[in-house]
């Protein structure tokens, strides 16, 4: 008479146990390589909209410098506005990146558009201004700024809400 063989050494001797062992292993390498991966992408994609908000306020700074500097402290306006100009095609440049990694940037590029205005629109007009014209201006700068980096913000916890 032969022993009858329980389920589980029949599963051991037919070798099925090894191909479901090494199956949930693919799968559990599957998980936490898509997981380290989507964690990754939104890491770099933080840092950079980081790294674009760095940049909206240095140039929010700068602005408010020219805008509320006395005549003597104040750039030329000329250098100003080349000076300004180079960074705001940097940002564009780096918000078109920024939407190229799925991150919706039309309110943004809207945005920077009233950025540029408040910063340079009558810029070489910045001695015959008055000190509350020169204040608005500063504060229609600080405004557009802040904007842009509420959007950026909002736009990046559209895309990656936070997990708890």
């Amino acid at each position: 008479m032969q022993p009858e063989l329980d389920t589980w050494s029949l599963l051991v001797r037919s070798g099925i146990l090894g191909i479901i062992s090494i199956t949930l292993v693919f799968i559990g390498w599957w998980v936490v390589y898509r997981n380290a991966k989507k964690m990754a992408t939104r890491s770099e994609t933080k840092g950079f909209v980081d790294d674009l908000m760095k940049q909206v306020s240095e140039m929010e700074k700068a602005a408010v410098d020219y805008w509320l500097a006395g005549r003597k402290d104040r750039t030329e306006p000329r250098n100003f506005e080349m000076l300004m100009l180079a960074k705001l095609a940097l940002l564009n440049q780096k918000v078109d990146i920024l939407n190229t990694r799925n991150i919706q940037t039309k309110s943004i590029i809207e945005q920077i558009g009233l950025l540029q205005d408040g910063m340079l629109l009558d810029c070489e007009r910045a001695d015959q201004m008055s000190l509350d014209e020169r204040s608005a201006k500063a504060n229609e700068v600080l405004t557009a700024g802040c904007e842009i980096q509420t959007s950026l913000y909002r736009q990046f916890i559209t895309k990656y809400p936070p997990q708890l």
